[in-house]
């Protein structure tokens, strides 16, 4: 879902007139009360976060209200994004949480981000770690958390951030081996060189282990590729070549299986 900058403006209001912003115990959190739960889909949808199953009741709400929230550094990240569209009063409240999330040890007894990250900036965090850079490096260069760069790259964190990326044909796969010194699986890759592995594999019969192999391209990439949802304009050029090749054959013959024309 890609969330324009008027769903923004529609987030930090229902937030700043609905919602609170506040710690527990030193860990930010950002909660939601309301009877509609309509609505809280409506936030889940754009930012992400847990709805509570049942309604709650207090003294208030004779109905019940449910519940939308979220914490840590899911939490960091809506009110870094939404802060300058905040009111005055929500603006102090956020530098107080994240004052205090900041010089805060985390498990590692590091402290976290002392940073806040534009939309621009992170973007190009993204794009550089999915050409196989080290997500370490990084966050020492811009004095920021994994966990932060983790949720955008997850879509859990700015989720527009990786709905853009997506849009370009840029894919985050997580778990993957990165290579110093050499040209990294997950980079880039032309139409031709993809156009090759998709021809290898459907063509010729060849495994996606051994083209991803032999072209340096991780497998999961290729699977991309011959299940159409990502470049799905390969497998018609593929298709528009079998067919010129069996109008071009006297009489061809199809092995079972591999989608192979072979030649009498």
């Amino acid at each position: 879902m890609k969330i324009e900058m008027k769903d923004l403006y529609w987030c930090a209001a229902f937030i700043d007139g609905e919602g609170s912003i506040t710690l527990s115990g030193k860990t930010p959190r950002v909660d939601v009360s309301q009877s509609d739960k309509e609505l809280l889909k409506r936030l889940q949808n754009f930012l992400g976060g847990w709805i509570s199953n049942k309604p709650r009741f207090n003294k208030l709400s004779k109905n019940g209200c449910y519940v939308w929230g979220m914490s840590g550094s899911r939490a960091v990240g809506v009110m870094m994004t939404l802060y300058s569209i905040m009111s005055q009063k929500r603006k102090r409240q956020i530098e107080k949480v994240l004052k205090v999330w900041r010089d805060t040890p985390n498990g590692r007894g590091e402290k976290h981000c002392k940073s806040v990250l534009s939309n621009s900036d992170a973007k190009k965090v993204m794009i550089r770690i999915i050409n196989g850079e080290y997500m370490s490096d990084i966050c020492r260069e811009f004095n920021i958390n994994h966990t932060v760069i983790g949720g955008w790259l997850r879509g859990e964190d700015r989720p527009y951030l990786i709905e853009e990326l997506n849009s370009k044909g840029l894919f985050y796969i997580p778990n993957r081996k990165t290579y110093r010194g050499e040209d990294n699986p997950n980079s880039k890759i032309s139409d031709e060189l993809a156009l090759e592995a998709v021809r290898r594999v459907v063509i010729l019969g060849e495994t996606q282990t051994k083209v991803g192999k032999d072209l340096g391209i991780v497998q999961a990439r290729i699977s991309q590729w011959l299940s159409g949802k990502v470049r799905p304009y390969l497998l018609a050029r593929i298709k528009e070549e079998d067919q010129q090749l069996a109008s071009s054959v006297a009489e061809p013959g199809r092995m079972k299986g591999n989608e192979q024309w072979l030649s009498t």
